[in-house]
């Protein structure tokens, strides 16, 4: 009994189709990131903690045996310091990381069209519009804060 008469003898083409060997570059590309944030925070559960993740998760990306979802490669990317752009394009959701770029240029964008609009409009109502911004920004605010002058007298609002 337990003795291997050949029957079933294991062969080293048994282990040619092992997940790492027929690895996508998106899971290549997690397993790495995996490791080096591993290696960055101290330990797998170190990481388990930061990525608010079982530990198993981790020693199975490390392993490249395991995907992650798209809050764990956004934390993963904030462990890393990382653009979480690329960490999202190099786990094969090249959709999400361009909608992300896009999100974080709105702002700028829309900032940019309300000062052209502000520009446009007449001294008196420009200066109204400066003067209502001023009043309503916190003095910690990083906005510069400058009385509002009209254009015309040149005096404080």
């Amino acid at each position: 009994m337990g003795e291997n008469r050949g029957r079933y003898r294991i062969h080293e083409d048994d282990f040619a189709d092992h997940p790492l060997d027929r690895a996508t570059p998106a899971a290549i590309a997690l397993r790495e990131l995996a490791e080096a944030a591993a290696q960055r925070v101290g330990s797998s559960a170190e990481l388990a903690r930061r990525l608010e993740v079982v530990p198993s998760l981790i020693v199975r990306m490390r392993k490249g045996l395991a995907a992650a979802g798209i809050e764990i490669l956004l934390n993963l990317a904030d462990v890393l310091e990382m653009d979480a752009a690329k960490v999202l394009r190099a786990c094969d959701h090249p959709r999400l990381a361009d909608r992300l770029v896009v999100l974080q240029l709105v702002p700028p964008r829309a900032l940019s069209r309300l000062c052209e609009s502000i520009e446009h409009l007449s001294a008196p109502h420009c200066d109204l519009v400066r003067a209502v911004v001023a009043r309503l920004t916190p003095a910690e605010s990083p906005v510069e804060r400058t009385p509002a002058t009209t254009r015309s007298s040149g005096r404080a609002l």
